[in-house]
C-alpha cells in the first residue's frame, strides 16, 4: 500500500513496494477518503466493448451522444450527483478516454474508490486520477449538504 496527500486529501494505492501493482491478479486502485461520511452511491463504469460497438454501428458517426460521457461511461446512484458530475466540463474531460471505474458504495462510506484496467501511464496520470478523486469527493460533500 501507498500513501499520498493531494490538495489536503489522503489517497491511499493498491501497489506493493517490492513487486509494483499485479494487473492480472489485483487491478490497481486509488482510494480516497471523503471528508464527510456519506450515504451516497455511485458507480461510474465503462461500457462493455459489445456496448460500443453496438452505438458505434446504429447510431450515426456524427451524431453528438457519441462524443458525450454517456456514451462512454455507465452511471448509477445519486441522480443529483451524475447531474452535476455530467455536466462539469472538467471532470468529463479528466475522464474522457480512460478506461476507469468509480465507486462509493453502502459497504465502505467514507471512502471514494478508482479503479484502473491498465494502470498509470506516468505521473501527470496520476495527477489527472487524483484530481477526479477531488472532484468526485467535492461534490459528495456539497450533495450530502444539499439533501439535510
Amino acid at each position: 500500500m501507498g500513501k499520498l496527500k493531494y490538495k489536503e486529501s489522503s489517497i491511499t494505492m493498491s501497489i506493493d513496494e517490492v513487486s509494483g501493482a499485479d494487473p492480472v491478479t489485483e487491478p490497481f486502485r486509488m482510494v480516497m477518503k471523503l471528508d464527510k461520511p456519506s450515504s451516497i452511491e455511485l458507480l461510474i463504469y465503462p461500457h462493455s466493448y459489445l456496448g460500443r460497438r453496438f452505438r458505434e454501428r446504429f447510431l450515426n458517426k456524427n451524431s453528438p451522444s457519441l462524443q458525450t460521457i454517456h456514451a462512454q461511461y455507465r452511471f448509477t446512484g445519486n441522480k443529483e450527483l451524475i447531474t452535476q458530475l455530467c455536466s462539469m466540463d472538467t471532470f468529463r474531460n479528466l475522464i474522457f478516454n480512460e478506461y476507469i471505474c468509480i465507486n462509493i458504495s453502502q459497504q465502505k462510506l467514507k471512502v471514494v474508490t478508482i479503479t484502473l484496467a491498465r494502470g498509470y501511464r506516468n505521473l501527470e496520470h496520476l495527477q489527472t486520477l487524483a484530481s477526479i478523486l477531488k472532484i468526485v469527493n467535492n461534490l459528495v460533500s456539497k450533495t450530502e449538504e444539499g439533501n439535510r
